[in-house]
């Protein structure tokens, strides 16, 4: 494929990106978590307080107050809910470009256009990019800290180490399920400490201990108080265990292929939903049959000893990133919803552009041009 032709793709992907989680601001919903959410950042925008923590979660423990900062950003520039909502979709964008940037660097062209346009489209990653919410901040930030991984550990680039750690660091506190991601990153510098530069680790996990801060100076001033007054933040973990369950594989299957998206019409608009628009069934089974055979590509490329070590470095990275989400949310003691599934993004779509890009060169068309049909269908 020549330059121009890329880059002619490119935009058109990043524009389809941009208007689907940008455009029409006015029809997302605005209710009352999103309203406290905006309350705390207008202030702090405002510059009357510094909040150390932000909203109450959904098992009425205190979340940190990151979200709060980041959506303080745009609000210091437009006092209106546009503003934090569009900034919530410019983020996803550009996550969108930072997946492009990953796979392209490692994967070729067509691998990358790939990822990128089911990315782009993808049901549910749109959903989640459209409205003021902390998880919805998370795709801008995992990303992030995927690209400075793969140059921290695999290029042996030491000080992207502090990006990593900071670029986690906020990803955790802007949502809970980012922890999910440490046990990548514990992993990572397991695998690769020979590479790993401490001095810069230091530097980054220092970086992490000051955002970290406010919420442990409000945890040991006010954060007792909060929990006594809210017994149900003490008492989550008993109330949800469970035994072992597949939830979490089912919601990373939903996210990657859009399956399900109908359910947010609600219980009775569904089915005349359903009635306006196209079969999308055989368009979920294609992408995931693409996620899988990508996924296959990794396995494989660990198990072959003459692939090199690059191939393989990258196979166990992006295999910890899918896999170990997944695994975490499968445990007894956590609870499960489908949000909390989104750290797995962009993997399941970079896995099938690695698929598309190991057919063979004339399949290898067909697919692409099948995969742009699937997109318009999504």
């Amino acid at each position: 494929m020549s330059q121009r032709s890329e880059i002619m793709l490119l935009v058109l992907i990043v524009s389809i990106t941009a208007v689907l989680r940008m455009g029409w601001p006015g029809i997302t919903e605005f209710k009352a978590d999103e309203a406290r959410l905006m309350r705390l950042a207008l202030e702090m925008a405002n510059g009357a307080t510094f909040p150390v923590r932000g909203i109450s979660s959904s098992v009425g423990f205190p979340n940190f107050p990151m979200s709060v900062w980041l959506y303080a950003l745009p609000l210091t520039v437009w006092q209106h809910p546009y503003a934090a909502t569009l900034f919530t979709g410019l983020l996803n964008t550009l996550a969108v470009v930072g997946c492009y940037w990953l796979v392209r660097r490692y994967y070729g062209v067509e691998a990358a256009l790939s990822a990128a346009l089911m990315f782009a489209v993808s049901p549910w990653a749109i959903h989640h990019s459209r409205k003021i919410w902390a998880q919805n901040l998370l795709p801008f930030f995992v990303v992030g800290w995927g690209i400075a991984g793969v140059l921290a550990f695999i290029e042996k680039r030491p000080k992207w180490l502090v990006i990593h750690f900071l670029a986690l660091a906020i990803a955790a506190q802007a949502h809970l399920a980012a922890f999910a991601l440490v046990p990548v990153t514990g992993l990572l510098l397991l695998r690769f400490w020979r590479r790993v530069d401490w001095k810069w680790c230091a530097i980054g996990i220092g970086a992490v201990g000051v955002t970290v801060l406010p919420f442990a100076y409000y945890l040991l001033t006010a954060g007792q108080n909060f929990l006594a007054q809210n017994q149900n933040a003490g008492d989550v973990l008993p109330t949800v265990v469970r035994g072992w369950d597949i939830s979490a594989l089912r919601y990373a299957w939903l996210l990657t292929s859009g399956q399900e998206i109908h359910a947010l019409t609600g219980p009775t608009a569904f089915e005349a939903f359903l009635a306006k628009v196209p079969e999308t069934l055989p368009v979920h089974w294609l992408w995931g049959a693409a996620v899988v055979g990508g996924v296959g590509v990794w396995l494989r490329t660990m198990a072959r000893r003459r692939e090199t070590a690059v191939s393989q470095d990258l196979a166990f990275f992006f295999l910890l990133w899918l896999l170990l989400p997944i695994i975490a949310f499968s445990l007894p003691p956590l609870p499960s919803e489908l949000h909390y599934l989104l750290p797995i993004y962009p993997v399941p779509y970079i896995a099938a552009g690695v698929f598309v890009a190991r057919l063979a060169q004339q399949w290898r068309r067909v697919v692409l041009v099948v995969l742009a049909g699937t997109a318009v269908l999504q």
